[in-house]
């Protein structure tokens, strides 16, 4: 097993959260990416890999696409395809 390259091996993240009248306020909340134990496999280190590959063709590619114009394409919700770029589900085999 691999520390987890999103919480350093905390199994926890810094974040931002909402409230009835506070929008912006820091939280800390659980690592969905090792699911909090701090540890991922060499799997899900190389779904990392391919999903910031994923991300950077989208960002820096010609043309620029958004996240809801690349998951649009591809016939997914916005929330699954950053998912994949994050690494927490297993990115696309084309990519």
């Amino acid at each position: 097993m691999n520390e987890c390259p999103s919480c350093k091996g905390e199994g926890k993240i810094a974040g931002f959260g909402c409230g009835p009248n506070v929008c912006m306020k820091p939280i800390v909340m659980p690592c969905q990416l090792c699911d909090q134990t701090g540890k991922v496999s060499d799997e899900k280190l190389d779904w990392v890999r391919r999903g910031r590959v994923m991300r950077e063709k989208r960002v820096h590619g010609s043309p620029y696409k958004t996240l809801r114009a690349a998951a649009e394409e591809r016939g997914i919700s916005v929330v699954e395809y950053s998912k994949m770029e994050q690494g927490v589900i297993e990115p696309d085999k084309e990519e």
